[in-house]
C-alpha cells in the first residue's frame, strides 16, 4: 500500500462527462451541476434515494446539508430544527463527524436574533460535549 503521501486523487480525463443534478431531478450528462446560493442542490431523486437508504450515518449528514440549504435560504428555523434531529442521531451514532457538521452549521449562522429552535439546538450541542 502505497504511503500517504504518494496517494494521488483521481483525475476525469479530458472529455470526460458527469452527470449533473438539476432542479427537477433528471441527470443531464456534460453539464454543471445546479448551484444555489451556498453550494451545489442535489437532485429530489438523489435526496430521495439517500433518506430511503439504511446508512443512518449518511442520512443524518444529507439531513444536515439540507438544513444548510434552508439556513442559506433565510429559514432558521426550519435548518435548526432538521439539524437537531440529525445531531440526535450522531450522538446515538457516537459519530464525531456528524456533531462536527453540526458544529460547523452551527458557526455559519451569525443572526443576533436567536429564535427558541436555535437556543433549543445549542442546548443540544452544548450538552454533547459535556
Amino acid at each position: 500500500m502505497p504511503a500517504a503521501s504518494q496517494v494521488r486523487p483521481a483525475r476525469l480525463g479530458v472529455g470526460a462527462s458527469v452527470p449533473a443534478c438539476t432542479p427537477s431531478g433528471r441527470s443531464r450528462v456534460g453539464t454543471a451541476p445546479a448551484r444555489d446560493e451556498g453550494g451545489l442542490r442535489p437532485s429530489d431523486k438523489d435526496i430521495g434515494v439517500a433518506l430511503s437508504n439504511g446508512n443512518d450515518k449518511q442520512r443524518a449528514l444529507l439531513t444536515i446539508d439540507a438544513a444548510a440549504s434552508h439556513l442559506r435560504s433565510g429559514d432558521a428555523d426550519a435548518a435548526f430544527a432538521l439539524a437537531s434531529r440529525a445531531l440526535g442521531e450522531g450522538i446515538r451514532l457516537r459519530s464525531g463527524k456528524i456533531v462536527e457538521r453540526a458544529r460547523r452549521l452551527r458557526s455559519t449562522y451569525t443572526d443576533p436574533g436567536r429564535t427558541a429552535m436555535v437556543r433549543e439546538f445549542d442546548a443540544q450541542l452544548h450538552a454533547t460535549y459535556l
